[in-house]
């Protein structure tokens, strides 16, 4: 009743005197106006009574009890503001009332007026601690939600439920996201051996025994297994526990959490699915293949790499594979290793490697970081092209031979290509035209 009153002249007041955009301080504020005028309204009807009433009887007391309409505004400053109108209609009261009771001297008539007084500044003071007590009590109340909600978001969000056993009368109580996590309808808790035989059989004896271990010699556990729900599908689960103890040293019960990490078991069987592939990959290729982080230190080389070194993958991982590189070409390809690093851009270098049976190859080596979550990765080849530089080698030189001939040679020659423009003459060809090569090259 109280509140529906309060909250109607909150509306009253906002309605005809107050308007803000900020709805709940209008309404702190409205409440505020409205209780304070309530208090001082009923201090000047006790007055009104007072101005009817003769001197002698303590009507004084009167005003205290509005004091209290302070409390309900919420403002120390309204329960100060409300008194101090009890203070003034009970000084005033001394001058305005109706004549005196008979028999009644003056130092009576003070005494009651200084009972009212003290009554008053006494209720001010009570009503002060009340208000405090019950905001403390607020904020305490506020902190309490604000900690419930974020426990229920972030049970809600990491899939998380908490159980508990009493011993020895082994009672299982269980949080609501217990009874979601295991796929069973809120209710109630049934004994150790049904919850046991929900989970797939290959790990119920070890829950049993954990369990055993936990609330007889207060052994904690932390494990993964599966539990299948009612429709037959397994799920995993992180089930932890660990005993409670007394102040005797007895263990009087067993609690722990129970924990869903079914997504985060299939995206982990992803990640090895595609891990295993990536090295399938690698190990198929007739290339070098490694990864690296950023200090150098190897993580992985594939077998085609022990092989053409005549190492084995675990030494190359251990000691790395820069003592395989020339010593000619070591300080140019760790520069532009560095170099890659500090830019973090692509590795690309040729330099010799040594093969298994003594001879120095030439490889072209290239490398890529790749930002991951446990850090950076280098992931790299090296591919022999000994066989392309020899090629590359030899067609040069035919290529010098062949122009040395047309050079050597008594005829005029030259090419065009198909636009007519001139990309070859010997010095014969300068003779014949009397025209330098540097005047017709490139022109038609």
């Amino acid at each position: 009743m109280m509140k529906a009153f309060e909250n109607f002249g909150a509306r009253w007041m906002q309605k005809f005197f107050l308007s803000s955009n900020d709805q709940k301080n209008s309404d702190n504020k409205h409440i505020f106006i409205f209780w304070t005028a309530v208090g001082a309204l009923t201090q000047l009807l006790v007055f009104c009574g007072d101005m009817l009433t003769p001197l002698g009887f303590a009507h004084g007391v009167l005003y205290a009890p509005a004091t209290f309409f302070g409390l309900l505004a919420n403002r120390v400053i309204s329960i100060w503001l409300i008194g101090s109108l009890g203070m003034l209609g009970t000084g005033l009261g001394i001058f305005y009332s109706n004549g005196t009771l008979p028999n009644v001297g003056y130092e009576y008539i003070l005494l009651n007026r200084l009972l009212g007084w003290g009554t008053i500044i006494a209720s001010a003071v009570a009503a002060m601690i009340l208000l405090r007590l019950r905001r403390q009590r607020r904020v305490s109340q506020v902190a309490l939600e604000d900690t419930a909600s974020l426990l229920q978001v972030a049970s809600t969000v990491g899939g998380l439920g908490g159980w508990r056993v009493k011993l020895p009368e082994m009672e299982s109580y269980w949080s609501a996201e217990v009874f979601k996590i295991l796929g069973r309808p809120h209710g109630t808790v049934p004994d150790i051996d049904t919850i046991i035989g929900w989970y797939a059989e290959k790990y119920q004896a070890d829950v049993r025994d954990k369990f055993k271990k936990c609330v007889f010699d207060g052994h904690p556990f932390d494990t993964e297994i599966q539990v299948i729900h009612p429709d037959g599908t397994p799920h995993w689960v992180r089930l932890v526990g660990e005993a409670v103890w007394n102040d005797q040293g007895q263990i009087e019960a067993a609690q722990g959490a129970v924990q869903d990490i079914d997504k985060h078991k299939a995206v982990q069987k992803e990640i090895e699915s595609s891990r295993e592939e990536w090295q399938l990959l690698a190990e198929s290729v007739p290339m070098i293949v490694w990864t690296t982080n950023s200090l150098g230190r190897m993580s992985y080389v594939n077998q085609f790499a022990a092989g053409y070194m005549g190492s084995s993958a675990r030494q190359l991982i251990q000691e790395g594979w820069w003592q395989y590189v020339h010593p000619d070409d070591k300080p140019n390809a760790k520069a532009i290793w560095k170099a890659a690093l500090m830019a973090v851009q692509p590795f690309l270098a040729e330099f010799r490697v040594l093969r298994h049976d003594g001879t120095w190859r030439w490889h072209l080596a290239r490398a890529v970081r790749v930002d991951a979550s446990q850090g950076a990765q280098w992931y790299g080849t090296a591919m022999d092209i000994q066989d392309f530089k020899e090629a590359q080698e030899t067609g040069s030189q035919l290529a010098n031979r062949l122009v040395e001939t047309m050079e050597s040679v008594a005829d005029a020659i030259f090419v065009l290509d198909h636009d007519w423009i001139f990309t070859y003459m010997n010095r014969q060809c300068e003779t014949v035209l009397e025209r330098k090569r540097e005047e017709l090259l490139s022109r038609c």
